[in-house]
């Protein structure tokens, strides 16, 4: 911890002027030139090196106070006009009596008493950050100028927040919190002696205004602090990122913060990136990279009972399966790069300029897909409501578009996303067109067409989990449940919903990004009470309480693609829950909107080996 020093000193001249006459009570007295400020400049010393900085804009307040020959003149500002002090309102006369003087920067026109200044720990900015001389000259008029050695009021703290290149969020940081016993929120300050009173402690917390942070920089936010001196025990940092809580300790001794000493700008180093986040689906905005760990595939496998997907120190290859883009592989494509850092553990990925989908692999040393991840490229961050929205339902946060979508637009193919077969992390195409049953083109990292497969379960199949990894392209079908065709064999909790009472945590195949997780009742369906009211069909409905939900249409458990759009009265549009019906050992709960009937059931229970859409809600 290295913590700088900065010590600003303010060096104003105040020049005598012309002469007046002014009657003052009790005394009537020849009274001197008014103040005039000639000048005003900040030394500043960081590291042992010392910079001079001349104040070239802004405004001063100066009190001249209660005595002999003097009556208190408070609060007088003072512009400065190119390289020039000016009165602003009112002049400060000196006769021949030593008058007291103060003076602070930067000006606030509430200021009206210098022995109680208020004073309030918060977000670093100029404009509050403040200065004062306590004005230890005494000016007459037979002195020719006076100078004030401006010290700052509070102590700085500068969080310095580094994006590792293998966070895998956006950076954006809401709330910083300060904790410690010892820590002042607010109190007063007497800027003729620079003594503090009043003080109140509590924690300290401010919005850094941090948006985001690209992958692999830093940024820098500051509070302003109460002085305070004697900290013991630790200080407790808490920063909300990305929605998520991250807490910091330090110990005041050891990090150099038992004292918080006004004028001091205490320097505070953080990453994001210690670790990789796991997930299925990410996303990136274009021109966008992110880091995969390859730490997902070794928990699958764990989980599924399968073994080790790579062992440690084993090859590996990393690649893009699929995208939607036809330039494939390419910077004008959805995804630029596709690049493995075998030592590190994760892989890079690079979008390029189109917004769109992919599936990229890795595969082990004997050339077997072992994972694969669903790259969303979109400029939509549910995370901040960029580029579109959420909405709140049932105490739920809804996305305001299917998983895959690249836009809202009704009567646009754009909006139907891509489907899944319930219980699995990889996506299929959706449709081509808003009418018709052909699937979306996809296209190889080289560019050349490339299409989803098919495989019918035979009697034999007793858990085809390991296939669906192997092959994520592979699309299961010839039985109600696309993991086995024996009826007493099922993975009830592969999306955790298999309590519809009380849903468990986001499971290792769930295909949501960071953060998000595919909505699972919780004694009842993530979207009760929801009916179509007012709404007309519109290739789908739009639901004022949720956003447009289209007819993006389903795989029928044979493979095939039906119900898209306003092909036909069938027009459907079929969403995923995590969770599985009770009243089928094959079938899980789903929404459902149909055209023929102006409908929507949010309580369907459909075969878990067709192919639906999901529509993500937050963690």
């Amino acid at each position: 911890m290295k913590k700088i020093k900065i010590l600003f000193v303010v060096l104003v001249l105040f020049m005598l002027g012309g002469c007046s006459y002014m009657e003052y009570p009790g005394e009537n007295v020849k009274t001197g030139p008014t103040l005039s400020v000639s000048s005003a400049s900040v030394v500043a010393t960081t590291g042992g090196t010392r910079t001079t900085n001349t104040i070239s804009e802004g405004s001063m307040g100066i009190f001249r106070l209660l005595t002999k020959g003097y009556f208190a003149q408070n609060n007088v500002q003072y512009d400065c006009i190119g390289a020039e002090w000016i009165k602003n309102t009112e002049d400060i006369y000196l006769n021949n009596n030593p008058a007291t003087v103060c003076a602070y920067y930067p000006y606030n026109s509430s200021i009206t008493d210098p022995s109680s200044v208020p004073l309030s720990s918060q977000k670093y900015d100029a404009t509050v950050d403040l200065c004062y001389g306590k004005g230890a000259q005494n000016p007459s008029n037979s002195a020719s100028n006076v100078s004030f050695n401006m010290e700052h009021a509070y102590a700085r703290m500068t969080f310095n927040i580094t994006r590792s290149p293998n966070y895998n969020g956006t950076g954006l940081i809401t709330d910083i919190s300060i904790s410690n016993d010892g820590l002042k929120k607010s109190g007063f300050l007497n800027i003729t002696d620079g003594s503090y009173t009043s003080e109140t402690n509590g924690a300290v917390v401010f919005d850094p205004g941090i948006k985001s942070i690209d992958a692999g920089t830093t940024v820098s936010a500051s509070v302003l602090l109460l002085p305070v001196a004697g900290l013991s025990g630790s200080l407790s940092f808490s920063f909300n990122v990305d929605g998520v809580p991250k807490n910091v300790v330090l110990d005041a001794a050891s990090n150099g913060l038992t004292t918080l000493q006004a004028g001091y700008n205490y320097q505070i180093n953080f990453s994001l990136g210690a670790s990789l986040v796991e997930s299925n689906c990410y996303i990136v905005k274009p021109g966008g990279t992110v880091c995969i760990p390859i730490s997902q595939a070794n928990r699958g496998w764990k989980d599924a009972k399968l073994g080790t997907a790579i062992a440690p120190g084993a090859n590996w290859t990393a690649d893009l399966l699929w995208t939607d883009n036809s330039n494939g592989l390419n910077a004008v494509g959805a995804v630029q790069s596709v690049m493995p850092n075998v030592n590190g553990g994760y892989i890079t990925v690079k979008a390029g300029s189109a917004s769109g989908n992919a599936v990229v692999e890795v595969k082990n040393s004997s050339g077997v897909t072992v994972w694969s991840w669903h790259i969303w490229v979109t400029d939509y961050d549910p995370n901040t409501n960029t580029n579109g929205t959420t909405y709140p339902y049932n105490g739920l946060t809804f996305m305001d578009r299917n998983l895959g979508a690249t836009s809202t637009s009704q009567k646009n193919r754009s909006a139907f996303g891509l489907l899944y077969q319930w219980g699995r992390k990889d996506p299929f195409p959706g449709p081509k067109a808003t009418s018709g049953t052909t699937f979306l083109s996809i296209f190889d990292a080289k560019g050349k067409t490339t299409k989803m497969q098919k495989m019918s379960i035979s009697s034999s199949d007793e858990n085809n989990l390991q296939g669906s990894v192997n092959n994520p392209l592979m699309f299961y079908y010839g039985a109600s449940d696309w993991f086995s065709k024996t009826s007493s064999t099922h993975n009830d909790d592969l999306w955790g919903g298999a309590d519809s009472s009380t849903p468990s945590s986001k499971t290792v195949y769930d295909p949501c990004p960071v953060g998000w997780r595919v909505p699972a009742w919780d004694g009842s369906s993530p979207w009760q009470g929801l009916s179509i009211g007012s709404s007309a069909w519109s290739y789908g409905y739009l639901f004022p309480s949720l956003g447009y939900y289209p007819s993006a249409g389903y795989i029928t458990s044979s493979g095939n693609l039906t119900a898209v759009g306003n092909s036909s009265s069938t027009g459907r549009g079929e969403y995923w829950t995590a969770t599985i019906s009770p009243s089928s050992s094959s079938k899980a709960y789903s929404l459902e909107i149909k055209k023929s009937s102006t409908s929507v059931s949010v309580s369907t229970s459909k075969s878990r080996a067709t192919g639906q859409s999901v529509r993500c809600v937050k963690e």
